[in-house]
């Protein structure tokens, strides 16, 4: 999204609501805060409740009927956690890196490992059939529809009674869900870290002083989640700007992912720095760093030579042996 996209966003998560409209119907839809989820917990355990009474396990017990038939398997559910556990492990390990080359391989490694896991929870998924959990689900994900549509901008008339929403149409349903959900497409965690990035937020959030109220103008608890996500992720990003012991380079200012990458790099590099106790230990951790991964390191040796400039001369990165050069000279 451009700047002109993202400010009509975030004038839509100030109001509190987004709005969708297209030949045939447009409508309100509402930002959900806290007393909105205490409803929708009040209607889950209604719908669970219901569902046990038609009969519907839940995934556990579910499951273990069908390892028990040899229909799934134990070794299909191991390696669904071994493979989460992985991811994990990958993750932490990206978050300590410094080389740009090694996050990018980690990067794709973790991708094609949540692909992997995906496809087996779609298989699981189709296996189990419905259960307590995903009855209960699919209902609250309607009931969300049901309880966030409006026809006016002050959020006063639903756009449906509740009987005239029960009554609609498989098709209906389906075709208003997919609306519902074309109205919020917008409203993902990129472009709220987006905004919280972007001049025209900023301009306003650093004369409230880190205090929500005095932004919002209205207490915590009646705030929106997009509200809350919104100015989480700037006092995090502040907390980055204001931590960092050097300017970010402009080309990550407006993207989120890659200022949160050059920061953990750049304390990354920095705790490389601090523990190395000799010139081989330093020179063997950043082996393979590229003038971008040094200038990002701001490293210089004790004589004064940018190893930046080196790395360039030598073709965009230093080798171990280049290091101890480079530090001895």
């Amino acid at each position: 999204m451009n700047q002109e996209e993202l400010k009509l966003l975030y004038y839509d998560i100030l109001n509190g609501h987004s709005f969708y409209e297209d030949d045939k119907v447009s409508f309100y839809i509402k930002h959900f805060c806290l007393k909105d989820l205490n409803i929708i917990n009040k209607r889950k355990i209604e719908i669970e409740n219901k569902a046990k009474k038609l009969g519907l396990l839940d995934e556990e017990t579910q499951l273990k009927n069908l390892i028990e038939k040899d229909s799934w398997s134990q070794e299909k559910e191991n390696e669904i956690n071994e493979i989460k556990d992985f991811i994990k492990t990958l993750k932490l390990t990206k978050s300590k890196l410094v080389i740009s080359r090694e996050i990018d391989q980690l990067s794709s490694e973790i991708k094609d490992n949540e692909n992997k896991l995906n496809k087996i929870l779609k298989e699981r998924q189709e296996v189990l059939g419905t259960t307590l959990e995903s009855y209960t689900n699919k209902k609250i994900s309607e009931y969300y529809v049901y309880t966030s549509l409006y026809k006016d901008e002050n959020l006063n008339n639903r756009f449906l009674n509740l009987k005239e929403f029960e009554e609609l149409e498989y098709e209906e349903l389906y075709e208003l869900y997919a609306k519902y959900n074309i109205g919020l497409s917008k409203l993902i965690e990129k472009n709220i870290k987006k905004i919280s990035l972007s001049g025209f937020f900023l301009n306003s959030f650093y004369l409230c002083d880190d205090d929500p109220y005095v932004f919002f103008g209205k207490p915590i608890i009646n705030l929106t989640f997009v509200q809350n996500e919104l100015f989480s992720s700037a006092k995090y990003f502040k907390s980055i700007l204001t931590n960092s012991t050097r300017r970010p380079p402009d080309d990550v200012m407006n993207d989120p992912d890659a200022l949160i990458d050059w920061y953990e790099g750049s304390k990354n590099a920095s705790t490389t720095i601090t523990k190395a106790n000799d010139k081989e230990t330093l020179g063997a951790s950043l082996v393979g760093a590229s003038s971008k991964d040094l200038k990002k390191i701001g490293l210089e040796n004790e004589k004064g030579i940018s190893l930046t400039e080196e790395a360039k001369k030598k073709g965009g990165s230093l080798s171990f042996q280049d290091f101890i050069k480079l530090h001895n000279a």
